[in-house]
């Protein structure tokens, strides 16, 4: 019977320390909530420049179908001002010499933009 005493006694004598266990847990709860943020954080990260790459190689491909187009309205318009040269006819205030003039400085100009992003990106 002492026996029995003396191994219940030392049983029930452990105590648990619930409240450190308690904080330890609330922590970890912690650390593992800074942790979603984190991955959160970084998936944005990710989602940031992954379209900003894209966006990189649309105006890549965008300047590049503009140069193609300036280069060949450019001599287009010379072409055609020497022949009318050659013809003796004016083209300078016609309807259509001013559309092409026109659209050409509008292509210009954004085109200006697309390699202003280009730089900065």
């Amino acid at each position: 019977m002492n026996t029995l005493k003396t191994v219940f006694g030392k049983l029930f004598k452990e105590e648990t320390q619930l409240a450190s266990h308690e904080v330890e847990l609330g922590l970890l709860d912690e650390l593992n909530s800074l942790n979603n943020q984190g991955e959160a954080l970084r998936q944005g990260v990710n989602k940031f420049y992954s379209i900003n790459n894209q966006l990189i190689a649309y105006a890549k491909e965008e300047r590049s179908k503009f140069a193609k187009y300036l280069t060949a309205s450019e001599k287009l318009i010379q072409t055609s001002q020497n022949k009318a040269k050659e013809l003796g006819i004016d083209i300078n205030d016609s309807p259509a010499y001013k559309n092409a003039k026109s659209r050409i400085a509008e292509i210009n100009s954004v085109d200006k933009i697309y390699i202003d992003f280009l730089n900065k990106a």
